[in-house]
């Protein structure tokens, strides 16, 4: 070795390559090794500002080779030239990389990282425009999967417009069926006047040929929630007939949830909502019971506890009002 090049490497930082990866590890490897150590979380100025907090994890250097010498031990040093800066990567099984080639490296820092990148040790090494090819191909192919999903959703919102465009063109609900609502709805509340109850029928029929509910559901929730009172209130503060939530309403674009057409309209698109995450937007006749009794657990508990316990949260309270709501929209539908 020259005399000179030992005065070199000293100011360097040195990186040393642990023998137990290899550096002819194939490309499949060094991407798995990369996945299984997160490395590109680690970018290597945040590494080089506090190096002793780093040690044992693994990051990336991407860089060209310089040159390479030879050490003690059967050591070789690769002078790589990465991001502004030198490093003197050191292993005892040398690769087969031509000078001025462009390399990727998964490193480890060591335990003399204190101060500075002094000891870092070789994962795994690949050619860097192998690398970038595949990383290319693979955010091709994340593109054109979001593209896919996101065509087929949209085909399912314009399949589930057209469904409601076409109830909609339908004849207005006839008089005998708000009647019948309008009876139901008074049994339930004597204290409602007929105006009131045929607003609350008139709406809650209308609401479910827009939004695709079974209006029969929907009157099961509003006698679970408030028995027909568009003034209750209970003592978390949900407030009207489908005891909405303030901060539920306001994002359903409910500003008055004690107005009962405005109630009804956003506690029938909360659970189409429900449902439509539940179930991929199907349509009413293509849910089952355990999509409605998942909605109605979102709709009492929330879509976050639903999620937390990948199903019906174990909340008496939730439990016990799925079975009511269920066992009264059974009853209306002649169920038994």
């Amino acid at each position: 070795m020259k005399p000179g090049l030992w005065i070199v490497l000293a100011s360097l930082v040195v990186v040393s390559f642990a023998p137990r990866a290899g550096a002819d590890a194939s490309l499949d490897k060094y991407f798995a090794l990369r996945r299984e150590h997160h490395a590109l979380d680690l970018p290597l100025s945040r590494v080089k500002a506090d190096p002793q907090a780093y040690q044992g994890k693994v990051f990336e250097l991407r860089g060209v080779l310089s040159g390479t010498a030879n050490g003690s031990d059967n050591n070789t040093f690769l002078i790589i030239e990465c991001d502004g800066g030198s490093y003197v990567v050191t292993t005892n099984n040398t690769p087969e990389i031509s000078p001025s080639s462009k390399i990727c490296l998964l490193v480890r820092v060591g335990e003399r990282s204190i101060l500075s990148l002094s000891d870092l040790r070789l994962v795994a090494f690949a050619p860097y425009n192998e690398v970038s090819e595949r990383e290319e191909k693979a955010l091709l192919a994340e593109h054109d999967r979001k593209a896919r999903l996101a065509a087929k959703r949209a085909q399912q919102e314009a399949n589930r417009a057209k469904r409601q465009a076409a109830r909609a063109a339908k004849a207005p609900v006839s008089t005998d069926i708000v009647a019948a609502y309008k009876n139901a709805i008074k049994s339930f509340n004597h204290r409602l006047s007929d105006s009131e109850a045929d607003t609350i029928a008139q709406s809650i029929l209308g609401f479910s040929i827009k939004y695709e509910v079974d209006p029969r559901l929907v009157v099961a929730v509003i006698l679970a929630e408030s028995h027909f009172n568009p003034s209750a209130t209970s003592p978390k503060g949900a407030k009207g007939l489908g005891q909405l939530m303030p901060g539920t309403a306001a994002g359903l674009g409910v500003s008055d949830a004690y107005d009962p057409v405005a109630n009804i309209a956003g506690s029938i698109k909360l659970i189409r909502g429900h449902l439509n995450r539940l179930s991929g937007n199907a349509s009413w006749t293509e849910l089952t019971w355990n999509h409605l009794a998942l909605a109605l657990a979102s709709y009492n508990a929330g879509a976050g506890a639903v999620r937390k316990y990948g199903g019906v949260p174990p909340y008496r309270e939730t439990q016990t009002y799925i079975r009511k709501v269920l066992s009264i929209y059974k009853k209306l539908c002649g169920i038994r």
